[in-house]
């Protein structure tokens, strides 16, 4: 056989209808076991597009966002443990990044029980008018 390249050969990815389903295949398993659905706020200006999560007490290590096409996943889970018991509480949220969105500009900050997740937005398309002859 000849040289095949590994990249182009194991590269797949997912159409977005199928993240979405999984996701909600994902969410429908979680529902039993979570009782906590933390809030979501959107800040838009001009430039950019802020995502205010407030995810409590959990830190840093608690959390996992990822971003796969344009879908953004924000997952989180904190157990908390005493001398008689074990408690845990965990969620997922995801949704649509608009097309609108620089995706290489997000960033994130966790401050105060905040989760802010910013990125800035696209220059506006240039309007050419059309000359006739």
């Amino acid at each position: 056989m000849g040289d095949v390249d590994k990249k182009a050969v194991t590269k797949t990815e997912a159409p977005k209808n199928w993240i979405i389903f999984q996701n909600w295949i994902e969410k429908f398993w979680e529902a039993p076991w979570s009782d906590w659905h933390p809030s979501m706020e959107v800040k838009e200006t001009d430039k950019d597009r802020t995502y205010v999560v407030d995810v409590g007490q959990m830190t840093a290590g608690d959390l996992d966002l990822k971003l796969q096409e344009d879908v953004l996943t924000l997952r989180g889970f904190h157990e908390e443990k005493t001398e008689n018991s074990v408690s845990s509480k965990s969620f997922q949220r995801s949704f649509t990044v608009p097309s609108d969105m620089k995706m290489e500009t997000i960033k994130t900050e966790l401050k105060d029980g905040k989760l802010s997740i910013k990125m800035s937005k696209r220059d506006p398309p240039i309007t050419i008018p059309i000359q006739s002859a």
